[in-house]
């Protein structure tokens, strides 16, 4: 499994509309779309996070996001404005963590796959479609009910998770 490239906790599971499609359709990876939730309390890893996800993806253009901001100086992600929805909220006046991940989960029935994460994960190259090939081989044994999930790694932010032994 190429899960060991992420070194991060990733849950990947299937939306049930995206499950839907993928069973009445031809596969075709290419146009398989991600929503990747990340609910963020102040992490200023947020941006790097974003922006690595979408660099190393083998299909940037199937990259979407949901956050969930809490920030007191929200920061700015305009640059994904057209690929994302966006919870904001003063730290004080927050969910909790567990209602706020609930909430970004709601997102994902637009999506063909949703891909929880936090705010400070590193990705190696073509994350997108590793993630997709072994959730769909995961899929040809489990009836279409896999999740994906890895525990943390010891990285820090300057590392090139590619540069990572496997």
């Amino acid at each position: 499994v190429h899960l060991a490239h992420l070194l991060e906790i990733l849950t990947q599971i299937v939306c049930d509309v995206g499950l839907e499609k993928l069973l009445k359709q031809p596969f075709n990876m290419n146009n398989k779309t991600i929503l990747v939730s990340i609910a963020s309390l102040e992490d200023p890893y947020l941006i790097p996070t974003i922006t690595n996800a979408l660099e190393k993806a083998s299909n940037p253009s199937r990259i979407y996001f949901a956050l969930g901001l809490q920030y007191e100086n929200q920061p700015d992600v305009s640059f994904i404005e057209n690929k994302s929805h966006i919870l904001r909220y003063h730290p004080d006046n927050r969910p909790p963590l567990i209602q706020l991940r609930n909430d970004l989960r709601k997102y994902c029935i637009d999506y063909d796959y949703f891909l929880q994460l936090d705010a400070h994960t590193k990705f190696c190259s073509n994350w997108d479609e590793i993630l997709i090939n072994d959730l769909n081989n995961l899929n040809n044994f489990n009836k279409g009910k896999s999740i994906i999930s890895k525990c943390v790694g010891d990285i820090s932010p300057e590392t090139d998770v590619d540069d990572v032994k496997k």
